[in-house]
């Protein structure tokens, strides 16, 4: 059989689109290799394995929608990454036309994910701003007890909240662990809150979320390719979007982190630590190892997607 060469581009075009963000890529042909495409997952919980000597004592659980996206909960905390299970077809992730809004999220699909977690996150946590690590954000923020849960990512991804429209209260809040007070705006960047990147990884600047409770910190890092050397949809937004994404194209992917979080609960005297690191798409991974040597007797899980 004789391929036409548009229709070469085409079955190259759909492998490329199919793999998203969640690979590493060499070369061009890796792309049909890569053994974690973007797709829809079944829910995978991970637990603590031994038994708690305390009965009562919390013990970490990351469940994982697919993706990106992971709950990282002990007891009341936990951080939410990246929400998006709302899979589409590959022609609708190329699509150009904005009359279908191919971006739309699955409301019910978000419901029997998102939705029947023990309780809402405490914080929202966007690695970058491709559509398969920010698409569901809004629709997970318009879930029951969601509407005041703070989403950390950079600027593009207050941008591309900032085309969901919220009907806001007339009150300022101050939903973001740096004690700003944030004037109240009609859209879901209401909800925004900059991703503060670790300068010095040696000197373990944990930045709270929750004082003696919940920590992270980000480092910046470089978005894996997707294919021969190229990383699409590879800008920054300056300025707020005008309605909600609906193509592929509107979720520029911004500034690239991987999160590390440290996550405690009181134990007898003393606490148990657990420090979980989201590594995503990225690939300058060197700087944040050190960060998750233990320095003293805490228990270390480290999760990389």
């Amino acid at each position: 059989m004789k391929i036409i060469p548009s229709t070469l581009v085409s079955i190259l075009l759909i492998a490329i689109f199919i793999s998203g963000c969640a690979g590493q890529y060499d070369w061009m042909f890796e792309t049909f290799l890569d053994p974690i495409p973007v797709r829809e997952g079944n829910l995978i919980t991970i637990e603590k394995s031994e038994p708690p000597d305390d009965p009562n004592e919390q013990t970490l659980a990351i469940h994982w929608f697919g993706t990106s996206s992971y709950d990282i909960r002990l007891g009341d905390l936990s951080v939410l990454t990246d929400p998006f299970v709302s899979y589409k077809e590959p022609h609708k992730i190329i699509g150009i036309n904005r009359s279908e809004n191919y971006m739309a999220s699955d409301i019910h699909l978000v419901k029997r994910t998102y939705g029947e977690l023990k309780a809402p996150p405490t914080a929202i946590f966007i690695g970058h701003s491709h559509y398969d690590h920010m698409m569901d954000t809004v629709a997970a923020l318009e879930l029951p007890g969601w509407r005041n849960v703070p989403v950390y990512g950079s600027q593009t991804t207050r941008h591309i909240l900032a085309g969901y429209p919220k009907n806001a209260s007339s009150e300022p809040h101050n939903l973001c662990s740096d004690g700003n007070v944030i004037p109240p705006v009609k859209n879901w960047s209401d909800n925004w809150c900059l991703s503060v990147r670790s300068k010095n990884p040696e000197e373990y600047d944990w930045i709270v979320i929750e004082p003696n409770l919940l920590y992270y910190q980000s480092f910046k890092a470089t978005h894996a390719h997707h294919i021969a050397g190229v990383t699409l949809w590879n800008k920054k937004l300056n300025k707020d979007i005008k309605r909600p994404p609906e193509i592929t194209n509107d979720f520029q992917m911004g500034k690239t982190y991987i999160h590390i979080f440290e996550l405690k609960a009181s134990k007898g005297a003393g606490y148990v630590s657990y420090k979980v690191a989201i590594v995503g798409a990225a690939t300058s991974i060197k700087k944040y190892k050190s960060v998750m040597s233990s320095k003293d007797s805490s228990r270390i899980t480290s999760w990389t997607s």
